[in-house]
């Protein structure tokens, strides 16, 4: 998937055009079954998955997650493999 097409899906916003730049993953994308209705217990289930694969989690405001992405194609993948579950 290119970064166009990641853009423009909604999933991930502010992809980042350099290493090291803060991306915002929003987790009203995630797959039902999770607490939509405490976003902040769903971002440290993100936060852990995400620092498990590639890096710093920055923090998580409201329905957004934020963190530092070296490898934006791997967390994307991984991204797709949490909308399955």
């Amino acid at each position: 998937m290119s970064v166009e097409q990641i853009q423009s899906s909604g999933v991930l916003q502010n992809t980042p055009k350099a290493e090291n730049q803060s991306v915002e993953i929003q987790t009203k994308q995630l797959p039902k079954g999770w607490d939509e209705q405490n976003p902040f217990a769903v971002g440290e289930q993100i936060i852990d998955v995400l620092t498990k694969i590639r890096g710093v989690v920055v923090g998580v405001e409201g329905e957004k997650v934020f963190f530092h992405c070296r490898e934006l194609g791997r967390v994307w993948r991984q991204w797709e493999m949490l909308m399955k579950i």
